[in-house]
This record gives C-alpha cells, sequence and structure tokens, in this order.
C-alpha cells in the first residue's frame, strides 16, 4: 500500500469454520533502505514483521516482555522454547502409539536425550517422525 512516498506492507490473517470469520489486518512500514539488506531482504523483512503482528492481532498474543521474563538468573530461554516443542511433538507421537503417558516418562527421555544431541536436533528428530507418521 502506498501512502504518500511511503511502502507500507499489508498483511491480513482469517481463522475460519464453516460458520463465521475473523480477520485481522496488519501494516509494517518498509524504510528507505537499511544499511546491509537489498530492497528484496527489507521487503521480506516488513512482510514477516507485518505477518507476525497480523496473527498476534489474531490468537491475541502479547510478545511484548514483563520484568519476569527479563530476569531468567541465568537460564536458556531458547533452550526452554525448544523443550516445549519438543514435548509436544514427543506428546503427540506417544499419543499416536498409546495414550498410556506421564509427565515423567518425557522428562526422562528428554534428560537422556540432551546428554547427546542439541534441543535443536531433538526437535528436528520428532518432526521428522510426525511427518512420516501422515
Amino acid at each position: 500500500v502506498n501512502v504518500g512516498d511511503r511502502y507500507y506492507i499489508k498483511a491480513i490473517a482469517t481463522l475460519a469454520n464453516n460458520e463465521s470469520n475473523i480477520t485481522v489486518t496488519a501494516y509494517a512500514r518498509e524504510e528507505e533502505s537499511k544499511k546491509g539488506m537489498d530492497s528484496m531482504q527489507l521487503t521480506g523483512a516488513t512482510s514477516s514483521y507485518a505477518r507476525k503482528y497480523a496473527l498476534n492481532g489474531l490468537f491475541a498474543i502479547d510478545d511484548t516482555k514483563d520484568s519476569d521474563d527479563l530476569n531468567k538468573h541465568g537460564a536458556d530461554e531458547k533452550n526452554n522454547n525448544h523443550y516445549y516443542a519438543i514435548k509436544s511433538k514427543y506428546e503427540l507421537i506417544i499419543n499416536q502409539k498409546t495414550r498410556d503417558w506421564k509427565k515423567d516418562d518425557f522428562d526422562n527421555w528428554y534428560k537422556e536425550q540432551k546428554e547427546k544431541f542439541k534441543p535443536q536436533q531433538i526437535d528436528a528428530y520428532l518432526t521428522k517422525i510426525l511427518k512420516e507418521a501422515k
């Protein structure tokens, strides 16, 4: 969308079912230039930003950090995110095979895996298993 001499990327996110739909629109402005980025990279980054905020609006996601989030006392937030992603995939795989699992089962399995692999590798492995199961 062109407003004056500035360009804005418009992103629309829609959630629909048989009865109704909800639509949210978000805009992000392209900078005139950004050091180290060509025009295609700049447009892509702006588009990504607009889509992120459209989805945030649609699903009421607040990605601002509160004071508790900022004070991690040395905890690696990236690994925490991997922990929850890995846990949800593990649960999906187990639920496909059996409904009988306990939280301790996952925690013990995850502890063993972390001794051998990085969280990103564990996540990629579980993603592969889920894709193959479809």
